[in-house]
């Protein structure tokens, strides 16, 4: 069978039109955005610790306000009960920088279907989804039993406000950072619930500001007349691998 001169053409321009194209569909890989929430081995943060409790029992209300560090050093990988492969986490405490580190705690966290989980103190948070969005929000306490205590967390439905920004905390500077508000800035008056968390790619938290305030009195102003809860504060200090 013969075949005229265009149609030959046409079917070589075919193959080096088609070829291409589906070498490019097969390399294409989408990007979840992991990083900022890594769990690798042998990795520490370290951070500083402003904390503020204000408790009306006394008269007038007790103002205590301790600095401190807290290290957080991710160990071997386990299988939980439901069958995830979660990483154990150690964190430790000193006064000062200088300070001997003294085990406090074992927290663990890990990736499940797309879920950034991250479980303290028994509580099982969400604390982001892949791939995170401008705008994207959930239900981080979706696993928790919220109970007298922590019924601060009631409702929350954490958003993202910013994200592969640029940012310096603590005088580190990060090229990829991302921010979530979790507790939507809620405030009456007589109760203040803000929670903020930036995370930074390569890292993971690298700032922490939670805040549950109360008062009696509607006239005074927040933080001043705060007579009951607290302000966490958490800025990453150091970080690297062991």
């Amino acid at each position: 069978m013969k075949y005229s001169w265009g149609y030959l053409c046409a079917i070589l321009f075919a193959s080096t039109v088609v070829l291409p194209s589906c070498n490019k569909e097969d390399d294409f890989v989408a990007d979840f955005k992991y990083e900022y929430f890594p769990t690798d081995s042998g990795r520490y943060v370290i951070y500083d610790v402003d904390s503020i409790n204000f408790n009306s029992f006394f008269i007038p209300p007790l103002k205590d306000t301790i600095q401190f560090q807290v290290r957080e050093v991710y160990q071997e990988v386990f299988i939980d009960g439901e069958g995830n492969r979660m990483r154990r986490i150690e964190r430790s405490r000193r006064n000062d920088t200088i300070g001997n580190w003294q085990l406090t705690d074992v927290w663990y966290a890990g990736i499940i279907d797309n879920q950034a989980i991250w479980v303290e103190e028994n509580l099982r948070y969400l604390k982001l989804v892949f791939p995170p969005k401008v705008g994207s929000n959930w239900n981080s306490n979706q696993y928790i039993n919220i109970k007298p205590g922590i019924e601060f967390m009631e409702g929350w439905q954490p958003e993202i406000t910013e994200i592969d920004v640029p940012k310096t905390i603590n005088g580190i500077t990060f090229d990829s950072t991302l921010t979530v508000v979790l507790a939507n800035n809620t405030e009456s008056l007589i109760e203040r619930i803000t929670a903020t968390e930036t995370y930074a790619k390569g890292v993971g938290l690298i700032h922490k500001d939670w805040q549950w305030l109360k008062k009696q009195n509607v006239v005074a102003q927040f933080p001043q007349g705060t007579e009951d809860g607290f302000i966490v504060r958490m800025r990453v200090k150091e970080y690297g691998n062991l």
